[in-house]
């Protein structure tokens, strides 16, 4: 009895450790892919980013390598899935509803500026307005001079402090 007991702890242990179960956002985003079996993810985090007017985003990051439509495979590409979408300031544009709707999967070639700032930035997590902007790459590959711009653009700023709620 002791023995089961402390298997039963242990795996309870090791399935705490193993982090969060991001099978639910890799099904999302498998049922968008032309081969979803031959998709493997890496580099998974799911943030929420807040803004100062209590808007927030919730988004699942990963890399994805599937197999492409003549089966081979396309290499690692960055994708956010957005899990949630909430605007508290006015848009008249309403761009939230058009571009960042629950569901909505963005995968790039590279990293790009919607990626490093919703994904890879830490103090990101909480944005000055920033929050549903998306940046129109053109084609421009992501370089350090690129990141340099970005950075200049929207300023990092303290995640020392909580978000407003």
């Amino acid at each position: 009895m002791k023995l089961r007991i402390t298997l039963s702890l242990a795996f309870l242990v090791f399935s705490a450790c193993q982090g969060p179960d991001y099978d639910r956002h890799r099904e999302t985003v498998k049922d968008r892919l032309r081969d979803p079996d031959s998709a493997s993810f890496r580099s998974e985090k799911v943030r929420t980013l807040w803004s100062k007017d209590g808007s927030r985003l919730t988004v699942y990051c990963a890399e994805v390598n599937a197999n492409n439509l003549i089966g081979g495979k396309t290499g690692y590409k960055p994708l956010t899935l957005v899990v949630e979408a909430v605007n508290r300031a006015p848009n008249p544009a309403n761009t939230v509803k058009n571009v960042w709707f629950k569901g909505r999967i963005f995968l790039n070639e590279e990293i790009n500026p919607n990626y490093y700032l919703d994904c890879i930035r830490p103090d990101s997590e909480r944005a000055n307005g920033k929050l549903f902007v998306a940046y129109a790459t053109m084609g421009r590959p992501w370089s350090e001079e690129y990141q340099a711009e970005i950075d200049q653009e929207v300023p990092a700023i303290s995640t020392d402090s909580a978000p407003e709620s």
